[in-house]
């Protein structure tokens, strides 16, 4: 049993894969370092918050399943470009991550064929 933002009390079922597609969802959004995974106090905090049948992934799992779908969204968006038929205008922009990280991001600009 558990209680929602409400109040309002609910029965909670375990579900590992949610568990683990919310745990590199974390990850991924708070820019968190694979190795933390390995520290005892994120063990403790996710036995405790997840309960004990939450098996945490190792690093390179965590590494493996958070950049992943990058990967695949790098290769569609690759796809996309190539199908293209006129040119392609690139502008650019510096921002720093919540980790203060310097980032180059890159917006290309086209008329589709649609």
């Amino acid at each position: 049993m558990g209680r929602n933002l409400l109040g309002v009390v609910f029965t909670f079922t375990f579900d590992q894969a949610r568990a683990h597609r919310e745990t590199v969802r974390y990850f991924n959004h708070e820019e968190l370092p694979f190795n933390k995974v390995e520290k005892p106090a994120f063990h403790r905090w996710i036995k405790n918050s997840f309960g004990p049948q939450f098996n945490l992934p190792c690093r390179t799992t965590m590494r493996n399943d958070v950049m992943n779908p990058f990967a695949v969204e790098k290769n569609i968006l690759k796809e996309n470009l190539c199908r293209i038929s006129g040119k392609i205008r690139f502008t650019s922009d510096m921002r720093t991550s919540n980790r203060k990280l310097g980032y180059l991001y890159l917006t290309a600009h086209f008329i589709s064929n649609d």
